[in-house]
């Protein structure tokens, strides 16, 4: 819990990465120990739907370090991982060639807490 800001990251299309060149025009707004929440407008997508589970937009490994460079508290957003979908399911495979660990472990490693599935972030745009 504390103090944060929602980035409007929008618009973002399925399976788009959210890179350096997306968050640094905020990088003097994201204060060390905040919440920093990226707003894709992917919650308008929520439900068991191939688009939702796997074509979320999601953090590069370049972005995330980036932002664990920033040393926010925790990291939030709407799709259902900060990482894209790089793995195989039934009709469906890898949404990203970027691996889950290059966007979890920068933040993890930092004691950054990643937090998925948000909803509503429209609401709280600075």
């Amino acid at each position: 819990m504390g103090e944060g800001i929602a980035l409007d990251l929008t618009p973002k299309d399925p399976e788009d990465p959210i890179t350096v060149d997306d968050i640094e025009p905020f990088e003097d707004q994201i204060r060390e120990d905040d919440v920093s929440m990226l707003h894709t407008a992917w919650d308008e997508h929520y439900g068991l739907t191939p688009e939702y589970l796997f074509e979320f937009p999601y953090l590069t490994g370049k972005a995330a370090q980036y932002l664990a460079d920033l040393n926010p508290k925790a990291v939030g957003t709407e799709g259902a991982s900060v990482g894209g979908w790089d793995g195989e399911a039934p009709n469906h495979g890898p949404a990203t060639d970027v691996q889950l660990d290059e966007s979890h472990v920068p933040l993890l490693e930092n004691e950054i807490i990643p937090i998925e599935e948000v909803r509503n972030l429209d609401q709280v745009l600075q």
